[in-house]
């Protein structure tokens, strides 16, 4: 690969297992392990990364340099020397933001659509007239991101992530 980045926008929109591993690794650098477990924290436990789903994306990110292996190690006495530690690059905060961005624009977009007015779960009955699509059960995108067989997560109103949609 060039010295050259491509720009964020070519890279958007983000899949779960990327946005995931990038928020992880926002507030600093970590070991695989710890990346895991961010993830599952920042997903309210809704989301297991697997190892294979894990360093499989670690490799692609490595390669398009959204991440870097960290060269500082901590202590050999404190820790595993088979570690690696993984960082974002000043190219993968800014790929982050842009993702950011773009999922919050597609949320503000969601609230303005008049089947999310008539849908918003705060106390709206199942059986309420403007909500076309009630019934019927949608699996949301978390459920993709666990290296091992998915959990069945659903949702009666329309798709979305987490904890981005009241």
């Amino acid at each position: 690969m060039s010295d050259q980045h491509p720009s964020p926008h070519d890279l958007l929109p983000l899949t779960p297992a990327v946005l995931h591993i990038l928020l992880a690794l926002a507030d600093g650098e970590k070991h695989g392990y710890t990346i895991m477990k961010a993830v599952e924290t920042h997903s309210e436990g809704q989301t297991r990364m697997g190892p294979g789903t894990l360093y499989g994306t670690l490799k692609r990110l490595l390669t398009t340099r959204l991440v870097q292996e960290s060269d500082e190690r901590p202590d050999p006495s404190l820790d595993d020397q088979r570690r690696r530690y993984y960082s974002l690059t000043s190219f993968g905060q800014r790929v982050l933001n842009e993702e950011v961005e773009r999922l919050g624009r597609l949320v503000q977009a969601a609230r303005r659509t008049p089947h999310w007015a008539a849908c918003r779960p705060q106390g709206v009955p199942h059986d309420h007239p403007g909500c076309r699509e009630v019934r019927r059960r949608i699996p949301l995108p978390n459920a993709v991101v666990s290296g091992r067989a998915p959990r069945r997560v659903w949702s009666a109103h329309a798709p979305g992530i987490p904890g981005l949609l009241p």
